[in-house]
């Protein structure tokens, strides 16, 4: 096999971009959830979640507010959506971090023995983790490569937990409007 019969990589690619938008739309969700924890008035969430780059930080924040702003009801699900948007960080940062490539690595001079290599998601060539993965023999590496299969799982439970989000933000906004009636 030379480099020029290996499989496509373009599955794959197309992959990570869906699941990048996947998650963007968590992102977006918790930014109107916050939104609707700060309410009427506050159109500075969006700046404030911005200000915190880091996604973990944006989380904290919104996990601050809410004991003060939810009722214990819509708390209760904040907080196991925030879990899940956690959890989904994980898969987004090898997804934005690592890079497409073929496990195994092809040789220089294929020959019929070789096991055929595969797209799979790994750790950027020439990493520590891309050693310790490819050389399995220089010490323990828990993570694996990730699948097109696995990416395609995770773009439908980031579409779950964005859908999860509209439905509690809509219900955050309906509790403060409640509030004000008189």
């Amino acid at each position: 096999m030379s480099i020029y019969d290996l499989p496509s990589q373009d599955d794959m690619l197309r992959a990570i971009g869906r699941g990048m938008q996947a998650f963007s739309r968590i992102e977006a969700g918790i930014t109107n959830c916050f939104g609707g924890m700060l309410g009427e008035g506050a159109p500075f969430h969006h700046i404030i979640l911005e200000a915190a780059r880091r996604y973990e930080m944006k989380l904290k924040i919104v996990d601050s507010v809410a004991p003060y702003a939810l009722p214990d009801d819509l708390l209760l699900r904040w907080q196991k959506i925030s879990k899940r948007c956690r959890k989904r960080s994980e898969v987004r940062n090898k997804i934005a971090h690592w890079t497409v490539n073929y496990l195994p690595m092809p040789k220089s001079q294929p020959s019929p023995d070789d096991p055929i290599s595969k797209v799979v998601l790994s750790p950027p060539y020439g990493s520590t983790d891309w050693i310790l993965l490819n050389f399995p023999h220089l010490g323990e590496y828990d993570a694996k490569p990730i699948k097109i299969n696995e990416i395609d799982f995770w773009i439908r439970s980031c579409h779950e937990v964005a859908n999860d989000l509209t439905d509690l933000s809509i219900d955050i906004r309906a509790h403060r409007s409640d509030k004000k009636s008189p």
